[in-house]
């Protein structure tokens, strides 16, 4: 079931973002709406969550375009989808989203790419042994980066999203609870704060959302702090 959520007010010195994919982004919007707030906290940015339970890539553009009848392409497209296409379809035929890419930067030239990698899961539906779709996805994960970067886009990676992290994980092994979605928005927000950073201008550095996140016990480790969300 697809759902939208637009910015109730928007200025013309706002940039637009979007961000399309699975009822990862659904429950991610519905989370936002309760803590940071539709646009993540984040100045001068309006945000707009298309979501659609169940998305796989194959999917994804169709689902875009429609989306788009009456709207204006947005500044930044952030995607997270393929997730559902673990252990469904190959990981080789899984890079041809390149492809898609691709042909949406030609289209839309103007509009910033940012791809989310795919997160780990306790379980994956598609009965796939999980060291086998674990090395699938690190596979898929690694390819678009490097892809992405060709685009000038970015990444949004997720380091302390991991299947055997307490807490993470709903009951269903598959999506998160509430600490879960506070880590996953936090690293989008941090990937496009101040301004979306391109891979090859990515510099190492912590927004001050993030470093709320760490002073308020969403993330462990001491480390942790020095590594960016965002791919560089």
């Amino acid at each position: 079931m697809a759902a939208c959520v637009s910015p109730t007010s928007a200025t013309q010195s706002c940039k637009s973002i979007w961000i399309i994919g699975d009822s990862y982004v659904r429950r991610g919007a519905q989370r936002a709406a309760e803590t940071l707030g539709d646009s993540l906290g984040l100045p001068d940015i309006c945000v707009s969550w298309f979501s659609w339970g169940g998305l796989r890539w194959k999917d994804l553009l169709p689902f875009f375009f429609h989306s788009l009848h009456g709207r204006a392409a947005p500044d930044v497209l952030l995607i997270y989808c393929g997730g559902n296409d673990m252990g469904v379809v190959s990981s080789v035929k899984l890079v041809n989203m390149m492809e898609d890419l691709h042909r949406l930067h030609l289209l839309h030239p103007h509009m910033m790419i940012i791809m989310s990698s795919i997160t780990q899961r306790c379980s994956w539906r598609a009965g796939v042994k999980p060291a086998k779709i674990e090395k699938a996805r690190r596979f898929v994960n690694s390819v678009m980066a490097t892809f992405i970067s060709s685009l000038n886009g970015a990444v949004v990676v997720h380091l302390h999203i991991r299947h055997d992290s307490p807490g993470i994980f709903l009951s269903d092994r598959v999506h998160f609870t509430n600490r879960g979605n506070d880590i996953f928005l936090t690293n989008f927000a941090d990937c496009l704060w101040p301004a979306p950073k391109a891979v090859k201008d990515f510099q190492v550095g912590v927004s001050p959302l993030l470093n709320v996140a760490f002073r308020t016990g969403l993330f462990s480790g001491k480390q942790d702090k020095h590594i960016p969300d965002c791919y560089s």
